[in-house]
This record gives C-alpha cells, structure tokens and sequence, in this order.
C-alpha cells in the first residue's frame, strides 16, 4: 500500500511539473510605459516574432517563451519591422528619415538606407530577400516608392506616378512585382526590375494572387466607393471576376493560398469568402447576438452591453488555406481578433484580452499554429490559439 501512495504521489508531482513547465496558450509581451506597439512580425520559421515601438525600440522576442533576444535600438520612434525571407535581417523605420538593416542574430548594424525626406511608415523585404522597399508619411516624398539593393544599402529606383501619400504596398511572390495603394484613388502594378508603371486600377485596397497574374481590389467609382470587389489579369488588366454582394465599402481584400478563394471585409459589418473562378459568395460571415463572442461587451457608461454585431477590418488566410483571421472594425467598436473556419463559415476562435484597445494588426505564424496581435498600446500577444480554452458561449435570455 505505501509503495501505491508513493508511486501515486510521484505521478501527481510529475504531471505538475510538465503542466508548470509547458508553454501558456497566450504570451504577452510588455513594451514599457512609454511603449506603443507600432508594429509585430513572425520571423519565416515562427520561432521569433519583432516588434516596432514608440519608446524608440525594435525589439526580437522568443515565440515560445517570450524571453526578448535582442534590442534594437534606435534614436526615434520605430514604425516598422520585419525579418528577411532568410530571418537573418531585420529592416526598421522610424521617425529620423533613415531606414536601418540589421542582423537578426547578432542584433548588429548593417546598412542605413537614406535619402527620405520624411518618416518612414512602410520598411520591407521582398519575398527574395535582394530589395527593401520603403515609403515615408507625407509630403511630396510620401507619394514615391523606393526601391533598395538590401546588400550593399543602395537606392536602386524610385517608382513615381502617384499623387497622393503612399499607403500599401504588396510583392508578387516572385519579387518581380510591386504593387502600391494610395490617397489618389488608384492602385498601381510596377516592374520592380526598370520602375515601370504596368497597370492602374481605381482601387484602394489591393492583393496579389499567388502566382502573381493577379490581383484582387476593391472598386471605386465616379462617386467614390463601391460595395465590390473584382479580380484583374496583371498582364492585360482585363477585369476577369466582379465579386458583388455587399452592402458596404469594402475595407480589405487577400487571396486564399491556392488562389482559388478570395476573402473580403466591408462596412456592412461581413467578411465574405468568395470563388475565385465564378465569383459565387461561397460564405458569410457575420456575428449575432448567438456566436461565439467575447463576453465582455461593449462598455456604455458603468453598463456591460454584449456586442452583438461583429465589425472587421484586416482579413488573412492561414498558410494552409482553412481558416481565416480577422480583425475589429476601425470604429473601435469591435476590438477582438477571430478565427473562422473556411469551409463552414462557422467562428471557431475569440483573441480577446487586449484590455479594450482597438486590435490594429492580426497575423498568423508561418505554420498556422500561432498569432500574432497588436493593438498600438503597451502590449503584444503571442496566441497559441489551437491550445486555447474552449470559446464561452454566452446564454441570451428574453426579458
């Protein structure tokens, strides 16, 4: 009987070792009083994610313990963030007009990429790793796009043609193309190789297919916007699909891995999964006062009123295809991530705990299993999100 207990009493202390010693379902990574998250990117293998602050950091963090790595620091805020395709380089911008390129291991100094006449707000790698692109935030300057050699920190071109501040900016997979978004009203398609300007569109949300041949906008007509999306032949700019259904503006595009889906989020408070091939509505979806949701609510006054409308803003496709990831509406109404199934349309995960701030960007980690969100306050959250307790249903009841 003794050696029952003992054994027993072992097992117990065993179990709650691996319990303390296994890694939380959620991380959150606290930036310091004067923090303000501006920005929060998986490296290529999931293994680190980095973020960009106000309180003149770029910092690398450890996905799986939240240990910080590396501190890259800077003279100004940093806007922006991103590892290379390799995760060997880190680029930064920030606030003194200078993008910075830095070894991602050693946290090191390797090239000053300037020649801006504002700061920067748009600092990233091409998919082959060879070009940075970057874009400043107003003025004259924030209408051309740069493109630099990534090795030796060399202007290579300027891509000009807008006249509005630069917003988005987006490479084919193979590199070979850019395509920007700004405040004139018009989505262009570049040859990153000579600078030319191959297609215009009247858009201003845009994203590439998979192969590159094309692309997916929203549509903007003589009164402005329009509730449609359509997909574009990038070589011809023939119109090839024109996905109609919603009642709204249409906030963001992004086309599934396979290129078959395309995924939309409007004003009419929907995100839509569409075929790419017919351009039939294969799904909608939409909370209501019976989905999944936070708990928490709305709050009006000392009053806790549950949402019952989920609002969307930012959409991607997990790297597997299966679900999507969306984000709260910029009304601020609406301040939680969701996982949906693609399938079913059906909800299947609530990111919520970002203490009320408005979720400014939500991205899944290389192999789908982690998330990634920031909410331009002191913290970011690492989600391990399939490890997550079960969603809270809540119970309506009719008075």
């Amino acid at each position: 009987m003794r050696h029952i207990f003992c054994l027993a009493f072992l097992t117990l202390l065993l179990v709650g070792y691996m319990q303390a010693a296994e890694t939380p379902a959620v991380i959150e990574i606290r930036l310091g009083n004067s923090g303000g998250a501006q920005s929060a990117r998986f490296s290529p293998d999931g293994t680190k994610i980095v973020t960009a602050a106000k309180d003149r950091t770029a910092c690398i963090w450890d996905t799986e313990t939240g240990q910080k790595l590396h501190t890259l620091q800077h003279a100004d805020w940093v806007r922006t963030a991103a590892f290379s395709p390799d995760g060997k380089k880190v680029v930064t911008g920030r606030d003194d007009n200078i993008a910075r390129i830095w070894d991602a291991e050693s946290g090191g100094k390797l090239n000053k990429l300037e020649g801006h006449e504002d700061l920067l707000i748009i600092a990233d790698f091409a998919p082959d790793g060879k070009n940075v692109v970057t874009v400043t935030a107003k003025g004259p300057d924030a209408q051309i796009v740069r493109i630099w050699d990534t090795e030796s920190g060399k202007e290579l071109r300027k891509l000009e043609g807008h006249t509005g501040s630069v917003r988005f900016t987006t490479f084919s997979s193979d590199s070979k193309k850019l395509a920007t978004w700004a405040y004139d009203a018009s989505v262009r398609i570049w040859d990153v190789e000579t600078g030319k300007e191959l297609l215009k569109l009247s858009a201003n949300k845009v994203a590439f297919s998979p192969d590159g041949k094309k692309v997916v906008t929203n549509v903007l007509g003589i009164n402005g916007h329009q509730p449609t999306a359509a997909i574009w032949d990038v070589e011809t700019g023939q119109e090839l699909q024109r996905l109609e259904g919603h009642a709204g503006i249409i906030y963001f595009v992004a086309f599934s891995p396979d290129g078959k889906k395309v995924a939309t989020t409007s004003l009419d408070d929907t995100a839509r999964i569409w075929d790419t091939e017919s351009g039939r509505e294969l799904q909608r979806l939409r909370g209501g006062p019976n989905d999944i949701r936070d708990t928490r609510g709305v709050i009006f006054g000392s009053a806790v009123v549950p949402t019952s409308i989920v609002q969307f803003s930012e959409v991607v496709f997990s790297p597997n295809g299966k679900y999507i990831l969306t984000s709260g509406d910029s009304s601020g109404w609406d301040k939680i991530a969701r996982i949906w199934d693609v399938e079913t349309g059906k909800q299947v995960e609530v990111l919520d705990g970002h203490a009320g701030e408005l979720i400014l960007q939500a991205s899944f980690s290389p192999d789908g299993k982690k998330v990634v969100t920031e909410a331009g306050g002191l913290t970011v959250r690492i989600w391990d999100w399939q490890r997550l307790p079960p969603p809270v249903r809540p119970v309506m009841r009719d008075f």
